[in-house]
């Protein structure tokens, strides 16, 4: 039996949905730090913008291509406490 013929595997490779998007963007965290397109989550949250983020997803997921700039993040990272030195790694 060949692997993609197995149903759990149709149903993961069949397309995103725009409910799907609408969903996980539902399950975003708001008041976070935003990433690198300095968009917080709060705008992606608006209604009007699921189906503009459905296409691109889709795109991405359909091809096997996510843009090079969706592999870059921001690493800030936080001293233990105000009495150490933040330019030594171990604090």
């Amino acid at each position: 039996m060949l692997q993609d013929s197995h149903p759990s595997n149709q149903f993961l490779n069949s397309s995103i949905s725009e409910d799907e998007v609408k969903r996980a963007i539902g399950r975003l965290k708001v008041r976070k730090a935003t990433g690198m397109d300095d968009l917080p989550n709060e705008i992606l949250k608006i209604p009007c913008l699921f189906e503009m983020l459905h296409n691109p997803f889709s795109v991405c997921f359909e091809y096997g291509l996510v843009p090079s700039d969706w592999h870059r993040s921001i690493i800030k990272p936080i001293p233990k406490s105000s009495n150490n030195d933040p330019r030594v790694p171990l604090n």
